[in-house]
């Protein structure tokens, strides 16, 4: 019941000009509270995780807000574990505690639905049923296969039709001493630097659409429907390791389709490979 609040940044700043405000006071609804610290922004689109002012639950007089027999029932709680190793025993400590307070009610029971849930899980479950987490993954998957695959196709065609025309090129390079091995490597810089650059710019332009589409993207987010905001950092929007799962795919795929040919070119007879044959 501790009177203490936690205030995003830009709620400090609104309140006190700066956001070293540990130690001073706001009122909320007629009760002072002392900051006890300031935090980064939240975006609404975070929707468990988003607020502008944190206070315990027991000092808003939220604990009041129970169904029957003190059961909370518009909380959530969330668990922040060492490690996923915990998980396990965090899932039996928590129906032994349900059953020990189910153990003191009558004509009723408090039950958990297969909670807690990992912070995937969380994401798609329906109140009313457990969340399907591999059929998720499985549609995902699919998806991401041919998000991947369908310009990967073309990319590749692209590539190996412009690996075909270069043939006399590699042709003449190898009349003039070029061995396999630096013929290879060439078209390994090459299509390097190609994909990296694609990426590149693949990337800013994703991230333009994102921001020039907020609304259309976004605006079906709760918070957002309530505020009508959905303030983003690029941070936010990228995930390293997808970038870089997808960077690779693509990379692979090109070096595959230009490396090919440049690998049968460089095994052909120089009189065949200035000719295109």
């Amino acid at each position: 019941g501790l009177t203490r609040a936690v205030l995003d940044a830009t709620t400090a700043r609104r309140l006190f000009g700066t956001t070293d405000a540990v130690g001073r006071t706001v009122q909320l609804d007629y009760v002072d509270y002392t900051v006890a610290g300031v935090v980064a922004d939240v975006s609404m689109l975070a929707t468990a995780a988003y607020a502008q002012i944190w206070v315990p639950y027991t000092a808003a007089g939220a604990e009041a807000m129970s169904w029957q027999n003190d059961t909370m029932g518009p909380m959530h709680a969330i668990i922040l574990a060492r490690s996923s190793a915990d998980f396990d025993a965090i899932r039996e400590e928590t129906e032994l505690l349900r059953k020990k307070y189910n153990d003191g009610l009558q004509d009723v029971e408090v039950f958990y639905r297969g909670q807690p849930d990992t912070q995937l899980a969380y994401l798609y479950r329906r109140w009313y049923a457990e969340s399907d987490v591999p059929g998720v993954m499985l549609r995902y998957a699919i998806v991401v296969i041919i998000l991947l695959l369908v310009p990967a196709v073309n990319l590749s065609g692209m590539t190996l039709s412009r690996m075909r025309r270069r043939m006399a090129e590699i042709g003449v390079r190898k009349a003039f001493g070029a061995t396999g091995g630096e013929l290879m490597r060439q078209v390994f810089f090459e299509n390097l630097v190609l994909t990296l650059l694609a990426g590149i710019v693949g990337l800013a332009l994703s991230y333009v659409a994102t921001f020039a589409l907020n609304g259309f993207l976004f605006s079906n987010s709760m918070n957002a429907s309530l505020s009508g905001e959905t303030a983003l950092t690029p941070g936010m929007l990228l995930s390293p390791w997808a970038f870089i799962a997808a960077f690779a795919f693509c990379l692979l795929m090109n070096i595959l389709s230009a490396g090919i040919p440049a690998w049968r070119a460089s095994r052909m007879n120089i009189t065949d490979a200035i000719n295109q044959r």
